[in-house]
């Protein structure tokens, strides 16, 4: 269980309501995550490595009732969420994960699932990403307004090309226009003469210090020379 609660912790979650033979955990609440329902899948499957344990995982996504509970109190009667994914996890088969409809719609293609009734039992999960899955990356609307910012990104782009190392770093309130500011620029670019990759700053790492430098240069030595380089680039993290 101490290992179970670690890992919760890992992806942002906490726990929520002990059980008789288990736990209901919370994920998006306390912090506050745009994505929890792909931290709460990771974190299920990585419950799944656990050594020597057996879990029966559910998944169900909806709205939480927060409540003022007295650290001395060990249970409280659990609310429709917290019942309906119990539910979801009797259902489920020793080590399966079950996930509802709702948490599917959530993680779309970064999970493979199969069809167990009206669930779906989780399989694999991709790499762990930031954002909504469901959000489109390219919108329809004309993008219009930011033709300076996006010449000085070029600007900068023509500088590291030639040789002269350069970084930009775009700041501002949620909603302003980051990411699309950034989608509209890597789609002008040149796909045959330009590298780019993409990494994320993930809440399970908030204590890594310079956690997405360390994944920018795996992805960049995507073949090691030797195990010390390997080594080196993971301790970066």
């Amino acid at each position: 269980m101490k290992e179970a609660k670690a890992l919760v912790e890992q992806h942002g979650g906490r726990l929520l309501q002990p059980l008789i033979d288990g736990f209901i955990a919370s994920f998006g609440s306390a912090p506050v995550f745009e994505d929890s329902a792909r931290l709460a899948t990771h974190c299920a499957h990585a419950l799944g490595g656990v050594a020597g344990a057996s879990w029966q995982v559910g998944l169900e996504s909806g709205a939480l009732a927060h409540e003022d509970r007295p650290r001395h109190e060990r249970w409280v009667l659990p609310g429709v969420l917290e019942r309906d994914v119990a539910k979801l996890a009797q259902m489920a088969k020793p080590n399966e994960i079950l996930l509802s409809t709702a948490v599917l719609d959530q993680v779309q293609d970064e999970v493979e699932i199969e069809p167990a009734g009206e669930v779906h039992r989780l399989v694999s999960v991709g790499a762990l990403r930031t954002g909504i899955p469901g959000r489109p990356r390219k919108r329809v609307s004309r993008y219009v307004g930011r033709e300076p910012a996006l010449k000085f990104l070029q600007a900068q782009l023509e500088l590291a090309s030639s040789g002269q190392g350069q970084a930009v770093a775009l700041s501002g309130p949620p909603g302003i226009g980051k990411t699309r500011m950034v989608d509209e620029f890597l789609a002008r670019l040149d796909k045959v003469s330009q590298r780019w990759e993409l990494v994320h700053c993930l809440p399970g790492l908030s204590n890594s210090p310079y956690a997405p430098l360390g994944a920018l240069c795996r992805n960049l030595t995507t073949e090691p020379t030797n195990n010390v380089m390997l080594y080196e680039f993971t301790a970066a993290k």
